[in-house]
């Protein structure tokens, strides 16, 4: 057992401010996994790390295996500092006993951490150019309901895999996995048992690829562990392959906006996959469409450059992989939504010889931008650091990537704000998110999209999507109706309630209430051009009904759909979805 407040590998702690209550990352207790990783035997010194901090001064028991341990070490961790516990080392192939998992069979092979107070842990499988590490979750955020994310695995160096720990006795766990695993067929659900502290490892067969959807459910809440012991991205790269994991996030906590920036050492771009929790759920990305998904699929696009905001109908996760490119290596990174951003984070780079290079990655408020209330260490960063994202939960948002020198470092700011720490090196890399907050999701969701459309002549189901603030008396919504066929007429509709009319001649559904309060923008007949897209500012003041025109305030939901014409073969015409907007 080794104890330091030295960090081999930059990492991100989320702490204190506004949410600091919320926060999602915190706990008093982990049930923590790690996964095989046979890289570390033929790249030399490796170890099992756990790093421990808190906003106060705790003590922090530390115990491995959960149920009768053989190792057990009470660590004093203080704020601002962190503190190492290095797990038993082993001769085997594996780092430790503690990420040596037998496929197929449950096993008490989990690491528990506690203590009388809230603290913040990470999971580290340190290697010469193949480190990773995990944020953990705390057992209190733990869920019953988790889709899996990893990347294609190398032939030659291990599979796709994961590892599900219980927190509870008589835990049933169901798996429906993607790919064939060892004892088990692809699409074919399994289930398995565990008591507390106990985990059951999956793993791909060496002919097997990506294990990404994998719908994982259970009777109570369970924790999960995801990635690949040997990944190449993109798949057809040449350069370089790395092992990859993260503690996976559960789906109730996937949200409908995530904010994407390019990463240090990767001119070539990121690869990016978008998850979709539910069926029928359409992505954007920049507001154009990009994805229709059903639940447990996945899209991935080509490396994209530069900043991009991705969105959706339904809840969607986001994972950034880092490419294979000198500096640098495979890592892959959460991608956590924009309503469950924080406002201050204690994060530290040291990293010698084994990183070359950090960088801390901020996405903040332009707000805080402007009015230099965004900070590193407390000095205000410029605001010819940050570059546009998009707009995002009645916020525009841009990013600044910064260099760091080592040590430890904070940000802070007056709106919630988000952060992602990564390092480069020669044939090495990491990518690590900020933290997780808890915090509500009203903001982000007074656009609430319902009702499906059906498909049109584009081949696609029309997307009406809105942007704006809640605030009523503020009088700003925008709306945007994309996935349309090109060049054809159309206009958006409004009405205080919902309905469900399928129209004679139309190919779509009419999804609002079709009494007085149905109002048509007839006078505002837009055309969807060669883009196949149209929109409108709405004025709230003046919304069309039946009978008139009213004024929207504090306290209306109102709700917004949009037709137009199309030729499918003939002539006829369809629907967008319809969105709920709420105002305060």
């Amino acid at each position: 057992m080794q104890r330091t407040t030295v960090l081999p590998i930059l990492f991100a702690l989320f702490l204190g401010g506004q949410q600091a209550s919320a926060q999602g990352n915190k706990g008093n207790d982990f049930i923590i996994s790690w996964l095989p990783s046979t890289l570390g035997a033929t790249n030399g010194t490796h170890a099992l790390e756990l790093h421990l901090t808190s906003d106060v001064p705790t003590s922090v028991t530390v115990e491995y295996p959960v149920n009768a341990p053989t190792f057990v070490t009470v660590e004093v961790v203080v704020p601002g500092a962190i503190t190492i516990v290095t797990l038993p080392n082993t001769t085997t192939p594996c780092s430790s006993p503690a990420n040596c998992w037998t496929a197929d069979q449950v096993s008490n092979n989990c690491v528990r951490a506690s203590a009388p107070d809230d603290f913040v842990a990470f999971s580290v499988n340190r290697v010469p150019y193949s480190s990773d590490a995990a944020l953990c979750l705390p057992v209190s955020a733990m869920s019953n309901e988790y889709i899996l994310a990893d990347y294609e695995p190398c032939s030659w160096a291990g599979p796709a895999e994961f590892v599900v720990h219980a927190a509870y006795d008589d835990t049933t766990v169901s798996i429906i996995p993607t790919d064939d695993l060892v004892g088990h067929v692809k699409n074919v659900a399994f289930s398995v048992v565990l008591q507390a502290g106990e985990g059951y490892q999956g793993e791909g067969l060496v002919t097997s690829g990506s294990l990404t959807g994998t719908i994982i459910t259970s009777s109570k809440p369970i924790g999960v562990t995801n990635g690949s012991e040997c990944a190449r991205v993109p798949t057809l790269d040449d350069c370089c392959s790395d092992h990859i994991y993260e503690v996976a996030l559960p789906v109730r906590e996937w949200g409908r906006t995530m904010l994407v920036a390019d990463l240090p050492g990767n001119p070539s771009g990121s690869v990016y996959r978008i998850i979709a929790a539910e069926d029928g759920t359409n992505v954007l990305m920049d507001n154009a469409p990009l994805a229709s998904l059903e639940r447990g699929e996945f899209h991935e696009p080509a490396p994209l450059l530069g900043n991009h905001v991705f969105s959706a109908n339904n809840p969607i996760f986001v994972v950034q992989y880092m490419t294979g490119e000198n500096p640098g290596d495979p890592a892959m990174g959460n991608i956590v939504p924009v309503d469950r951003y924080g406002n201050d984070y204690t994060f530290c780079a040291v990293g010698g010889a084994q990183f070359g290079a950090h960088y801390v990655t901020v996405y903040a408020d332009d707000f805080d931008v402007a009015s230099g209330t965004i900070t590193l260490d407390g000095i205000p960063i410029p605001a010819s650091e940050f570059s546009s994202v998009g707009s995002a939960c009645e916020s525009d948002f841009s990013v600044a990537r910064i260099q760091l020198g080592h040590g430890a470092h904070t940000t802070s700011s007056s709106r919630p704000h988000w952060i992602t720490v990564e390092g480069v090196s020669l044939n090495d890399s990491y990518l690590y998110p900020g933290g997780v907050s808890t915090a509500t999701t009203a903001v982000c969701d007074f656009i609430l999209p319902y009702c499906d459309a059906n498909l049109n002549s584009s081949g696609m189901a029309a997307v009406l999507s809105g942007s704006g603030s809640s605030d009523a008396s503020a009088n700003d919504l925008h709306l945007t109706a994309s996935a349309l066929p090109a060049s054809q007429f159309g206009y958006f509709l409004a009405s205080s309630s919902q309905g469900f009319l399928s129209p004679p001649g139309s190919q779509g559904n009419l999804c609002l209430g079709v009494g007085d309060d149905l109002g048509r923008y007839i006078q505002n007949v837009l055309n969807s051009g060669p883009a196949g897209e149209f929109s409108m500012q709405v004025d709230l003041t003046f919304v069309p009904t039946a009978t008139g025109h009213v004024s929207l305030v504090a306290g209306d939901t109102w709700n917004f759909q949009a037709w137009f014409r199309d030729n499918n073969p003939g002539p006829t015409s369809n629907f967008t979805n319809g969105v709920s907007v709420s105002f305060n």
